[in-house]
């Protein structure tokens, strides 16, 4: 393996390892911050929500999530969508 392989190979490995650091970091305050919207939205309230109604509710917006991540319009072969979108 020559040095430029090596590089390659170090430089998108320390890449994977930022994203997914970044990743694990945002996914914990996420969810600190959710646990106490839920605890504090129950005490206000007086609502009870349960174990089955907080899943389903974060599973469907898992999935709004995957369907607005994914490129769901091609492009145009002609050119852009909107005349605002022309970079010159």
């Amino acid at each position: 393996m020559s040095g430029k392989e090596k590089r390659r190979r170090r430089n998108w490995l320390f890449s994977l390892r930022r994203y997914l650091t970044f990743f694990v970091l945002m996914a914990f305050v996420i969810t600190c911050c959710m646990l106490l919207f839920l605890n504090t939205i129950t005490r206000v309230t007086g609502l009870e929500f349960s174990q089955e109604y907080v899943e389903a509710a974060a599973k469907v917006t898992f999935l709004n999530i995957l369907l607005l991540a994914l490129p769901l319009r091609e492009k145009s072969p002609s050119g852009p969508v909107c005349p605002g979108c022309a970079r010159g």
